[in-house]
This record gives C-alpha cells, structure tokens and sequence, in this order.
C-alpha cells in the first residue's frame, strides 16, 4: 500500500542521515593524535617514546616519562596531526626532568651536614663551631650549606630537633592536652611507664640532650632549661585546675615555686646521669629510687 512505502522511504532517509552523521563526525570532528618523546642532556638529543590516541580536540594532556634516572636533562613532547597524509606540528613542550639521582643526592648531602654538624656542636659546642668547619668536613663549598639552612642557629635547631619533639611529648603526656588522670598515681603501672619513659628518654638521645644541655650557648635554645620549666608550670597549674573540678576533695594549694622546682629538679637529675655517664642498668634503679620518692611526695601533697 502507499502508507507501507510511504514509512520505509522515510525509515532509509532517517538511517541514511544517521550514518552519514556518524560519518562526519568521524571524519571532521575526531583528531587523529601523534606524540614522540625526546630527551636531550650534553648537547645530544635521544628519542625514546611514540604514542597515538584519538581524541575530541586536541587537548591531551603531556606525557612526562620518568626517564633518564641518573642524570637532569630536557624533555621534549612533539604532537602532530596527520594532513593529506603528512604530519603538521601542532604543539611543542619542553620540560625540565630533575634526576631521581640528584633528588636523592641532595637528600643525602643533608644528612651529612646533619650527622657532621652534630657531632662538631658535641666536641665544640655552638659558639665555637663555624658553618666553614661544617662544610669542609662534609666536602661541600660553604655557600651550599646554606641552600639547605639558612644560618648555624637553624641547623642547630634541626639538629637537636628529635630530643624537643620527646621532651615536648613527655609534658603534654603528664600534664598537657593528653594529661594524666591524677589517680593513676596511685599505680604501680605508672611508676614504671614514669622510669621506662625517662630512660627511654636518655638512651635514645643522650648525645643531643648533652649538646642541648651542655653545649647550646650562643644559639636560641640557650635558655631552653628555662623556658621549659616556666612553660611546665603554667601547664601543671591548669593541669591542678582541671583535677580540682574533677576531684573537689584533692588539694592543689600548691605554690608556683614548689611546682618549679619540680621541673629543675628533673634537668638537674638529666644532667647528672648525662656527666656521670650513668649506665642502664644503674640508671634505673636511680630512677626508680627518684620518681618513686617524687610521686610519694605529690601524693602527699595533694591528699590521693
């Protein structure tokens, strides 16, 4: 019938401008993509990679292989589209690829200033050694020092960094944001956490607490002792406060001195154990004697 030729006419017509719309596209839209990769280091160029893609545009992101490792050198990314069967340039990129040699170079030219500096801040202390002194016993040119650390006083910080960061874990642990409930003074669990953590303390760092102890004047840690011990008893007398509302019938009648004292005592024993050269074994039992004493008297003191 006329309707039946009627709807297949129009069913090819609809087909046919389907496909030949897939076709344009394909043909105007879709951008056949040629990249080469190159490097080039000592004035002498190497290609070493190809990749083809199809893509919408011609936005591909580069491709940076990591490549070569031992050696910086410049990357070159050429992208290309084929015209009438001959390749036209359609961008260039040129990168700068840092070794991951001269990456771990670097890093290992500051451990030594580190380890160098360290056990020159131990012999000499700060005041009496110099950055010059530094670099010629690391091999470096002195001015190199400084494209790690600023000046001696940073390289001094950083230094004696590790045995901070325990000392400032230590106060938070008894008496900061993590403070200690005032009742597990009372345990024997925490007369011993107390000892294992003090020699713990020693024996770990005992060569950067004798520098930071013994051998930072001259630098901006030379009154560490003392702010330490102003900073511990601002945060003991918060730390009585906080207890008091917990426990209203604990004493915190405490004066400022006797919480100060507190904390000299506590470098004052650090540096006899350090001078003496006190070995472990030793070591804890005097600890043991010290903190057990201590923790009898605060108990005392506060009525727990």
């Amino acid at each position: 019938s006329l309707t039946d030729i009627i709807v297949t006419l129009v069913s090819f017509t609809v087909i046919f401008a389907i496909l030949y719309l897939i076709l344009w596209v394909l043909c105007t839209k879709v951008i056949i993509i040629y990249e080469t990769f190159s490097f080039s280091m000592n004035n002498m160029t190497f290609p070493f990679g190809y990749r083809q893609g199809y893509r919408q545009g011609i936005s591909l992101p580069p491709v940076i292989p990591a490549f070569p490792l031992f050696q910086s050198c410049k990357i070159t990314i050429n992208r290309y589209c084929p015209v009438n069967s001959n390749p036209v340039l359609l961008q260039k990129y040129k990168r700068k690829h840092r070794s991951l040699f001269m990456q771990v170079l670097k890093e290992d030219i500051r451990g030594r200033i580190l380890a160098v500096a360290e056990q020159r801040f131990g012999q000499q202390g700060y005041s009496k050694t110099s950055m010059r002194e530094i670099a010629g016993a690391v091999g470096v040119g002195v001015g190199n020092i400084y494209n790690y650390f600023r000046n001696k006083d940073e390289l001094f910080c950083e230094v004696v960094r590790p045995v901070l960061h325990a000392m400032e874990a230590m106060l938070q642990e008894h008496h900061g944001i993590r403070g200690e409930d005032v009742m597990t003074m009372r345990s024997e669990k925490y007369l011993k956490a107390c000892i294992d953590e003090y020699v713990s303390l020693i024996e770990t760092h005992r060569s950067l607490l004798e520098i930071l102890l013994f051998r930072a004047q001259g630098s901006s840690l030379e009154h560490f002792r003392e702010s330490y011990t102003d900073r511990s008893t601002g945060l003991v007398k918060a730390w009585f406060a906080a207890m008091k509302k917990k426990y209203p019938n604990i004493n915190t009648a405490v004066s400022d001195f006797i919480i100060h004292l507190h904390t000299v005592w506590m470098f004052t024993l650090f540096e006899e154990l350090l001078m003496h050269a006190v070995p472990k074994q030793e070591m804890e039992s005097i600890l043991h004697d010290y903190i057990l004493f201590e923790i009898q008297g605060w108990r005392a003191i506060i009525k727990v």
